[in-house]
């Protein structure tokens, strides 16, 4: 078997891609998504070698073979695709040696496979928490059968996802190179205009509680309560004509909110706390403000796959004369508009023919049958 679309993106989720050498003191040096090479034995200099994002993305491909094999090599038990992914993705992060490394059974089951999968999380480290959440991520994939693509209720604040590139230092959450105020804490993540945009897009359904300009450098800024966090868009603008949307107006998951439009990037920030009362805490780490990377990727991780039997369908349709289409599995319907639209179409054609088995059902429509 190969890896299929599910398992590609929970891997490229969780590893992220940078396109510049760097070294974690882990005796190996890394680049691209997460391709790493034993310090003395590479070419990769950390720092300084620089791949562009066709060099990553075949690499990973190249990578996969392995681990690949490693999951159809070692076990004499069969998987559907979405288990398959998932215990290529685990080897991926751990090793393609883990399986043999650890004794496990060949035939292993459902449950113990899973309950298995949770203990590789370096319990006490620093690194603790981010396995936690792929490790959740592989084991709801696991359990996810044989079904298409998933569906998340939240998504990116831009129709392209997360690339895992910080481009420049500073824009990463957290503390660092970066002087602000009363030391060198960053309250958030800077989305690159030069990547990102323009349009800007609310993280999951939720109520508009702010919108305005504001000084200190805060620009346009939107602010959308989805419990239990405050999500605060800022820095995009310096205009309310960039902002869409009304204090107390609903918004749903991928609504347009907003424009960037001037800025050097969109400021996101995410708290669980009043988003006024955090703001005095915008340069300290306190708790106030969380990794909003962290957040909306343990969001997206919470996916629902089809079971056996529940095939997503996917249709084309004419919205306003322009060509586009949509993915209903059922409970959400998921709409590909505009340029993109007949790219996005082929794509899941191709993934649905692939995973299930069959030819995709067409059923065109215009937008006004749509809405009935």
């Amino acid at each position: 078997m190969k890896i299929g679309t599910n398992g590609l993106n929970l891997i490229k989720q969780f590893e992220g891609c940078r396109l510049t050498a760097y070294n974690i003191d882990d005796g190996k040096i890394t680049i691209g998504w997460g391709h790493a090479e034993p310090v003395g034995q590479t070419n990769l200099v950390a720092g300084v070698t620089t791949w562009t994002q066709a060099q990553a993305d075949n690499q990973l491909t190249a990578d996969l073979v392995d681990f690949e094999n490693a999951v159809n090599n070692y076990f004499t038990r069969s998987f559907n695709q979405n288990q398959f992914d998932a215990l290529v993705a685990f080897a991926y992060n751990l090793g393609g040696g883990v399986f043999a490394n650890y004794n496990w059974s060949k035939t292993a089951s459902d449950s113990w496979i899973c309950s298995e999968m949770i203990l590789y999380v370096n319990k006490g480290t620093q690194y603790e928490e981010g396995l936690t959440r792929r490790r959740k991520a592989e084991i709801d994939l696991y359990n996810g059968s044989s079904g298409g693509s998933g569906v998340s209720s939240w998504t990116w604040a831009f129709t392209k996802p997360y690339t895992g590139v910080i481009y420049l230092d500073g824009q990463q959450f957290g503390n660092t190179s970066v002087k602000r105020g009363r030391g060198y804490f960053h309250d958030g993540f800077d989305f690159d205009a030069s990547v990102y945009g323009p349009d800007i897009f609310a993280l999951s359904d939720g109520e508009v509680i702010y919108t305005g300009v504001m000084g200190d450098g805060l620009g346009s800024v939107i602010v959308l309560s989805i419990p239990p966090y405050q999500v605060m868009y800022q820095e995009f603008s310096q205009s309310t004509s960039d902002i869409f949307v009304s204090v107390g107006q609903k918004v749903t998951r991928g609504q347009r909110i907003g424009r960037l439009n001037g800025g050097t990037h969109l400021h996101l920030g995410i708290t669980q706390k009043n988003w006024r009362t955090a703001l005095s805490s915008w340069d300290v780490d306190d708790g106030s403000w969380l990794n909003p990377i962290n957040v909306i990727q343990d969001q997206m991780s919470k996916i629902i796959y089809p079971k056996e039997g529940e095939d997503n369908m996917i249709y084309a349709y004419s919205a306003d004369g322009q060509p586009a289409t949509f993915l209903f599995d059922g409970t959400t319907t998921i709409v590909f508009a505009g340029a993109n639209a007949q790219p996005a179409y082929n794509h899941y054609v191709g993934t649905y023919k692939q995973i299930v088995g069959k030819e995709l059902p067409n059923q065109h429509k215009t937008a006004q049958q749509h809405a009935l």
